[in-house]
């Protein structure tokens, strides 16, 4: 026993001296020897990968009573902004909120139970500002290497923050290890991320995962410390959770890996991400780090040093990274601490590029602005003409009535001056006779314009060589009349007559008296003779001018006051979410406004007028005429008319989006609050083809996946849009067939109830398809309006059903009762077949799915605006009439506005300080007033990409392609083979080519062989 004590004795002696030398430097230790780092000169080695480390970062904190200031620092900050699509709250730091305690003062641990870093996070204030802590280390210069730390995250008893093990020298190089306890403790789990990486939960481990003890040899619980461990050099990076690696990731795999040096360092926040962290917490939470174990190689190693480094030092010599007696942080230079930057490219290789562009740009500026010109200065010249057109008929009346008192006797000579009976006006109208045989008036006026100068212009133009006299007719007689062709109309400002063949022979004649017939040929030679018809003069026909069909103007509006509410919409739930959701608010008003204005005016019902709408342009046409020709050109335009603007669109912000343009919307959510706005780059070309292909045959309903690459999603109607077009030219063809009335709208009653119950669009068709032939076939209105009171009855019946229907999501607002998803809760689920109330698919409908209220309203209110007289009148307005042609530009670019530049203001004047209610105002009024402005210039390219090309491609299916000519039509072959210098055979050949060419002509003019008398051919063609 005695000799026990003192072998005992003689190990306990150099202990207790080594720990009062360590008292009196007051540098606590656990009781075990050390090894400094200055006792590692050849660094440290990793035998688990191999690697050799030239530099160690180790604090216990259980071992010290201050807070290593030599290796870290405390960060103070209060972000403007955060870069997260998701996150709703801007992050902070405060040095007051990192404390080091001792172990009585920490929350008790089984894993560790000596004193540790404390280091806390705050609730948000009512400026979505959390204040948390962050401590980061004092070196920039660390580049690979082993990191470790035991960690304990936030508890479980507090909503969700985040305690995070990262290193970070910008957003795309980075790599953490985060503990999340979330809102629930069920849904707790720990993140190992990379380069910016989305928070999916595959990237991660659950606590529940964590909690099981054959996968961890460090802990029993993650709750409590969990040592947290990556090593990363320049081939890979691996994530370690107690010893066992859950994570890894090669460079070859992913090029993405972090390959620049930066800091290493701690942070406990939250920014109330809903897919990672959730929270923010309710109260103070803390979170602990009990010791950090980092050892790395430096970017500020000079190369003559390493050399130094690798001829004195081998591996047998350095330190293990596994020994846990290593205490101590190697040296130093102040060089370490600087951050560390690219070197900046040649900025003379960027020229060629900036000259390219500054000349692309200057060429594209001089166009738009010469398109600009000409379109102003054409529009000056017409409203010149205009005025001159006006009063010109006065004066040319006034010189015709004095002319045709003087003009008995006259004679007109057809190479000379016309006499002044050729300007008689004694008829008041012409009779214009096409070559369709159609009479069309013409006014007398239009006869008078046609003076001296253009009779004598026609007739010298076209019979130069005739110069015999013609008889004038007596005073009294009727007035000559000439062909007027279409464009001559429109020089002089009048409507174009339904003229389609100008070239055609055209006469006009009088059967009352003399009438000079003047005829062109296929030649272009004139023949005028007389013809002298007895008779007292009959009075002169007057048929009407046709007028042109105008558009419905009020229906126009209508759709022009959708879109528009449409991007008031979209502005708010970008800018503006607390006016339709449940988001926090940034004023009370806002609140106010949700329960007022907002189920009004930001309500998705409104998308429904679009569809009943455009039902009534696509079968109005075959419902007045029953010609299937209208039809054939619907199916065959519709899908070109919507998807090759929407493609160059689609194009458009694909450069855009890859550009950088939208940049700035991911800072948004943390301003505006609002998660609804969120845009990607295509992965590759091939996904952006096959995202185009899929709007032509997507089945609704469904949301296509070019949404996530499109600003804004609205491109999930053009499939809805497409498939209703199938429907309703279907459905009217089958309709105009059904006679009998009761029958008819019989059928449309069942068409109804089969779409709603299949949560189909195809209701939405078969209303508008309803209100069409209400309108064209049977006339409802006429029958109607002398009817008063059934006519009042039935508006004020149309506006309450349609504000009931827009009040639903005030209902839920208010109290609670949730009366869309009870009426969607009755429809069958496509998956199982039983009423979606009892899957997990029920709930509030989508987006992109139809709602009996929707349906209701866009019914009741077309129908209300095609019987009121007062509602046409307010849609009717110019300012409706002005956006109804730009209504697709507004559709496809509204989004792509508000995205770019939108968000670039709105986080700019967040930044400076600005009110949000005058940031919103600002933003508001410049996005809609670049939107406007740029109407003018988008719609054209978008009407010729549609429209246009639409068009075209209708004209080549339907119209007979034209007959093939000879490469030299309209010239003979032998005219070039005959020239001058070619063979006598050649000659010879033309030669004989063009007598039987005449005598083809003379046959065609004398079939019979009776030539007339002192006529040459030539004359006898004119004749």
């Amino acid at each position: 026993m005695a000799f026990l004590d003192l072998y005992r004795l003689f190990i306990l002696l150099p202990l207790l001296s080594l720990q009062f030398e360590c008292s009196a430097k007051d540098t606590p230790l656990l009781g075990a020897a050390s090894t400094l780092n200055k006792d590692c000169p050849c660094g440290f080695y990793d035998g688990s990968t191999g690697s050799i480390f030239t530099e160690s970062l180790i604090v216990y904190f259980n071992e010290t009573t201050s807070f290593p200031s030599d290796e870290f620092t405390i960060e103070t900050y209060q972000h403007k902004y955060e870069k997260d699509w998701n996150a709703i709250y801007r992050e902070g730091a405060n040095s007051s909120n990192v404390v080091l305690v001792n172990a009585s003062a920490s929350t008790r641990s089984s894993v560790f139970n000596g004193s540790s870093l404390e280091m806390y996070i705050d609730s948000s204030d009512k400026n979505h500002l959390v204040i948390g802590s962050e401590i980061k280390s004092i070196r920039q210069d660390m580049q690979y290497g082993s990191f470790s730390a035991l960690v304990r995250g936030p508890p479980k008893s507090n909503r969700g923050s985040v305690m995070s093990m990262m290193f970070q020298h910008n957003e795309s190089q980075e790599w953490e290890m985060d503990l999340m306890n979330t809102n629930s403790p069920e849904t707790a789990w720990l993140a190992t991320l990379f380069a910016d990486e989305f928070p999916d939960r595959d990237l991660g481990v659950n606590y529940s995962t964590l909690a099981d003890t054959s996968l961890s040899n460090y802990t029993s619980s993650p709750w409590d410390f969990v040592d947290l461990n990556v090593n990363w050099d320049a081939k890979s990076i691996n994530f370690s959770i107690g010893g066992v690696v859950s994570r890894s990731v090669t460079r070859k795999s992913d090029s993405t890996v972090p390959s620049v040096p930066g800091p290493f360092m701690f942070r406990h926040w939250s920014d109330g991400n809903k897919y990672s962290s959730q929270g923010p917490p309710y109260a103070r939470t803390e979170a602990n780090v009990g010791w950090v174990r980092t050892f790395f190689n430096a970017s500020t190693t000079t190369k003559e040093a390493r050399e130094d480094f690798d001829a004195k030092c081998h591996v047998n010599s350095a330190c293990s990274v596994d020994d846990i007696t290593l205490r101590g942080s190697t040296s130093y230079t102040s060089s370490a601490t600087v951050p560390w930057k690219q070197k900046e490219s040649n900025y003379a290789l960027k020229i060629f590029a900036i000259v390219i562009v500054s000349v692309g740009s200057a060429i594209c500026a001089v166009v738009i602005f010469n398109a600009f010109a000409r379109k102003f200065a054409n529009r000056r010249r017409m409203a010149s003409l205009k005025k001159e057109a006006a009063s010109s008929p006065s004066s040319s009346e006034t010189a015709a009535g004095k002319s045709s008192g003087s003009s008995t006797g006259s004679d007109i000579n057809l190479n000379g001056s016309p006499g002044p009976a050729m300007i008689a006006h004694s008829a008041s109208y012409s009779t214009l006779r096409s070559s369709d045989n159609t009479a069309t008036a013409v006014n007398s006026r239009a006869a008078s314009v046609a003076g001296p100068s253009r009779i004598q212009t026609a007739v010298n133009s076209r019979a130069p060589s005739i110069s015999s006299p013609v008889s004038s007719p007596t005073a009294g007689g009727s007035s000559y009349s000439l062909p007027l062709e279409r464009n001559e109309h429109q020089s002089l400002g009048f409507a174009p007559f339904e003229v389609d063949a100008p070239k055609e022979t055209q006469t006009l004649e009088k059967e009352d008296a003399t009438v000079l017939k003047v005829v062109e040929t296929s030649k272009g030679k004139v023949a005028a003779t007389t013809t002298d018809v007895t008779g007292p003069p009959p009075a002169p026909a007057v048929v009407p001018i046709q007028p042109v069909r105008q558009r419905v103007d009020y229906m126009a509006g209508l759709v022009a006051l959708c879109s528009t509410l449409v991007t008031w919409s979209h502005f708010a739930l970008t800018f503006l979410p607390s006016l339709d959701s449940g988001t926090d608010a940034h004023y009370p008003s806002e609140l106010w406004a949700r329960k007022t204005i907002g189920p009004y005016t930001l309500n998705a019902i409104w998308l429904g007028l679009f569809f009943t709408t455009s039902t009534r342009f696509l079968t109005t046409a075959y419902l007045r005429t029953g010609n299937l020709k209208a039809i054939a050109e619907k199916t065959v335009a519709r899908p070109f008319r919507l998807m090759i603007p929407v493609t160059g669109v689609i194009v458009l912000e694909y450069f855009l989006i890859d550009a950088g343009a939208t940049k700035w919307l991911q800072y948004l959510p943390s301003i505006t609050w609002s998660t609804w706005p969120y845009v990607v780059q295509y992965q590759n070309f091939g996904t952006f083809l096959n995202e185009v292909l899929e709007l032509f045959y997507l089945i609704p309903n469904a949301a296509p996946q070019v949404t996530f690459n499109y600003c804004t999603g609205v491109l999930w109607t053009i499939p809805v849009s497409l498939q209703g077009s199938w429907v309703v030219l279907l459905g009217v063809v089958l309709i105009r067939e059904i006679k009998t009335p009761w029958k008819r709208f019989g059928y449309y009653t069942f068409c109804l109830i089969v779409n709603w119950y299949a949560r189909a669009w195809g209701g939405y068709f078969w209303a508008g398809l309803i209100l069409a032939d209400m309108d064209i076939v049977y006339k409802y209105r006429k029958w109607l309006y002398p009817h008063r009171i059934l006519h009042w009855v039935l508006c004020f019946s149309c506006l309450a059903l349609a504000i009931l229907m827009l009040s639903t999501d005030v209902v839920q607002v208010d109290s609670g009762l949730d009366i869309l998803s009870l009426e969607r809760g009755i429809h069958p689920d496509w998956e199982t077949g039983r009423p979606l109330s009892q899957t997990p698919r029920a709930g509030y409908p989508d987006y992109y799915e139809p709602r009996l209220n929707g349906l209701i309203f866009a019914f009741v209110a077309q129908l209300g605006v095609e019987i009121s007289p007062s509602v046409q009148k307010i849609l009717s307005s110019p300012i409706f009439m002005w956006i109804f042609p730009h209504i697709f530009t507004i559709y496809l670019f509204h989004g792509l506005i508000f995205w770019t530049l939108g968000s670039v203001i709105c986080v700019h004047l967040s930044v400076a300080g600005i009110p949000y209610w005058a940031n919103m105002l600002v933003t508001a009024v410049v996005c809609y007033g670049v939107l406007f402005a740029a109407l003018e210039v988008v719609t054209p390219c978008l009407e010729m990409l549609g429209k246009h090309v639409t068009a075209m491609i209708w004209r080549q299916a339907y119209e007979t392609p034209a007959e093939k000519k000879p490469t030299l039509f309209p010239f003979e072959k032998q005219m070039l083979l005959g020239r001058a210098g070619a063979d006598p055979e050649v000659i010879e050949e033309r030669d004989e080519h063009i007598e039987v060419e005449q005598e083809k002509n003379e046959k065609e003019l004398d079939p019979e062989g009776k030539k007339v008398p002192g006529k040459s051919v030539d004359e006898e063609k004119v004749l």
